[in-house]
């Protein structure tokens, strides 16, 4: 069936090829095709076909190169890596954050703020009311012993509890091999002027630990108690250094271990209990709860400890502010135990993935109240919380990544009798004013 299929279509071929108008006489058309002999028209008609066919073939090829050629100097479609993006800001990513505010005797509210910027060195965010504007300055000298992503902790008061001298600020952190340092200004009362003071180099802690510090005065008896609270190394509980004096004289630094297991790395926060010498001191356990103690300043023990149900992991960024709410009591009714412990602790601490803010508040008479609903309208997607610092007036300062670097915020509490109110203040600056542009004198020539 196939041959006689292949006769058939040469045949056709051979009848649409060797017909002509004019017609020759049978015997001469059966021997020739177009007029050329039938042996060498199919050769010619074979050649023509290789030629026909190769061009086909050699073009397909060709093409299908030239084609590839294009393709491979054409960009891929799987887009070309970019480098990270250089963030703006001149802050430590993982910088902590102290914050202290006072009025001194000029009657002038102030805030002064600290961070750790990408360099190593430690800025101060500074302003007051008088002129509402904020200065940025470094507290360090180039070369310092300065840990990177050292906690931070400040506090601030009047030397020898003697109001005649000038308002000392005073700030905690870490060396590179863990030893503490307390960095002072006015230094020996130079104005203006920052020091290492002598708590430094006393202690040493874990490269793990945190810091909180607290300052109390009583200037009518004029005695005064400094405390540091931080996790010594190779040991995972709490460890108090104190210093106080009197009006017989100056007491040296002490330090006692205190018999309360922390995890590594705790948070750690102070909260004033409205008592002379009473604070609450806020840590996580080493079961990953937070936990409250009381501790009275001249006592050498934590007391009086309440667990919480709350979760805080090692290097949460942790801040309490207080509450007075005597004057919000309804109907003049006040709990027996406010008399004597006014203050409600707001507690701000971050989720584990820090992109979220807890706020629980506390007081004798209520306990541990999940209180998050307030600052709901505070919160704003797609940021990461870095860390946290308050001040006793329900001032809080809130370091943020919101995508080009850490930021700082100011927040306000509601004074008292609500939780509702929270609201922000604005922005803090945190980024060194520039260099005053060298210029060339006047009458320099130029070349």
């Amino acid at each position: 069936m196939r041959r006689s299929a292949e006769a058939a279509r040469q045949k056709e071929l051979v009848g649409y090829y060797g017909e002509s108008a004019d017609r020759e006489p049978d015997q001469v058309r059966q021997q020739t095709i177009c007029g050329v002999q039938r042996k060498q028209f199919w050769i010619l008609f074979g050649v023509v076909v290789a030629i026909i066919l190769g061009a086909a073939i050699g073009g397909g090829i060709g093409g299908a190169m030239a084609s590839r050629n294009k393709s491979n100097s054409m960009p891929t479609s799987v887009p070309t890596p970019t480098p990270n993006r250089v963030k703006s800001s001149p802050v430590l990513e993982n910088s902590t954050l102290a914050a202290m505010g006072w009025v001194p005797k000029d009657g002038i509210l102030r805030y002064a703020i600290y961070y750790q910027a990408k360099d190593g060195h430690i800025l101060e965010s500074a302003w007051d009311e008088n002129s509402d504007e904020w200065a940025i300055s470094k507290i360090t000298d180039t070369g310092a012993d300065i840990a990177f992503g050292t906690p931070l902790s400040a506090n601030g008061g009047y030397p020898h509890t003697d109001l005649t001298w000038d308002f000392v600020n005073d700030v905690f952190f870490l060396g590179n091999d863990g030893s503490m340092y307390e960095r002072q200004s006015p230094f020996k009362e130079q104005v203006g002027v920052w020091g290492n003071d002598n708590f430094s180099g006393q202690y040493s802690a874990t490269n793990l630990s945190t810091i909180s510090t607290y300052w109390q005065q009583d200037f009518q008896n004029r005695k005064q108690w400094l405390a540091v609270v931080f996790q010594r190394p190779g040991a995972n509980s709490l460890n108090i250094a104190k210093y106080h004096s009197d009006k017989t004289g100056d007491y040296a630094w002490q330090d006692s271990r205190q018999r309360v297991a922390i995890q590594d790395g705790s948070s750690l926060a102070f909260a004033w209990s409205g008592k002379e010498l009473g604070v609450r001191i806020y840590i996580g356990n080493s079961d990953g709860k937070l936990e409250q103690y009381y501790w009275q300043m001249d006592a050498d023990s934590l007391t009086d400890s309440k667990t919480t149900a709350f979760e805080i992991q090692p290097h949460t960024p942790l801040c309490i502010t207080n509450q007075d709410n005597l004057d919000f009591w309804k109907d003049g009714f006040v709990p027996e135990c406010s008399e004597k412990d006014p203050y409600t602790d707001l507690i701000l601490f971050a989720s584990e993935d820090r992109k979220n803010l807890t706020l629980v508040s506390w007081n004798c008479s209520s306990g541990f109240i999940d209180q998050t609903n307030a600052i709901e309208p505070l919160l704003i997607p797609d940021r990461t919380y870095v860390s946290l610092a308050s001040v006793a007036n329900g001032t809080i300062f809130v370091l943020f990544d919101a995508g080009d670097g850490p930021e700082l915020e100011q927040w306000k509490a509601p004074s008292g009798g609500t939780h509702s109110g929270w609201k922000v203040v604005g922005s803090v600056p945190v980024k060194l004013p520039d260099a005053p542009e060298k210029r060339s004198p006047r009458h320099a020539r130029r070349f």
